[in-house]
């Protein structure tokens, strides 16, 4: 569907745009959202049941535990809608000049004959070398906003187990909390944090294959 879309565009569309480059961005399509759909229904939806059950668990022992997990899901939730769509603008660029470092190479193998007749080898290679380093740039851009937002999600794990065991430790003290209850809640709140890293990449990787999916604007 998506060749036979792009094939109906303009001859002046073609013209302006590397061949290798629209090839890139059609290929990339089918995989990317399928991917995108398997991570949503897979992640999603999997760690939205999970954290409700681990409130409810937490209820039920005692309301208090549920104040931890609850101000983690809101920081955690904040953290996603501040970081990932940054992240999406920046996987966006970098899907561009990764289509076009694609195009440059392609094109070049495409038209060997005329490169070998009249090129010269040395602005052949400084031309692929500024698309490399242009995607090297966009991509080093990328990685540290996803660096950071691991840092913080990382930060907040260790606040929410530690935060959970000191809230169990004085529950226990005051005789509230069983000794089972305590292995519970510490239990969960390990397995969130451990899953919060998952859905993390998980959302990064929705909005790169999204990215991916995307066919030129000038479409």
């Amino acid at each position: 569907q998506t060749h036979r879309y792009v094939l109906r565009q303009s001859v002046t569309f073609f013209a302006n745009d590397f061949a290798g480059r629209i090839a890139s961005k059609i290929v990339q399509t089918g995989p990317a959202l399928r991917e995108s759909v398997t991570q949503l229904i897979d992640a999603i939806w999997f760690v939205a049941i999970f954290a409700i059950s681990a409130l409810v668990i937490f209820a039920d022992a005692d309301w208090r535990l549920t104040v931890p997990l609850s101000i983690w899901i809101v920081c955690y939730v904040v953290t996603l809608a501040w970081f990932v769509p940054r992240i999406r603008d920046r996987a966006t660029a970098m899907s561009e000049v990764r289509s076009a470092l694609t195009g440059r190479i392609v094109d070049s193998y495409t038209n060997i004959q005329t490169v070998k007749l009249f090129a010269h080898t040395a602005r052949e290679d400084e031309y692929a070398a500024d698309a490399v380093a242009d995607h090297t740039t966009k991509f080093r851009a990328s990685t540290r906003l996803i660096t950071l937002m691991s840092a913080m999600v990382v930060s907040m794990n260790g606040l929410l187990i530690a935060g959970t065991m000191a809230l169990c430790v004085w529950l226990w003290s005051m005789d509230i909390l069983s000794l089972g209850a305590i292995t519970l809640a510490s239990g969960l709140a390990i397995r969130i944090a451990t899953m919060s890293g998952w859905i993390m990449w998980t959302s990064i990787g929705i909005f790169d294959n999204s990215t991916d999916a995307r066919i030129s604007d000038s479409t």
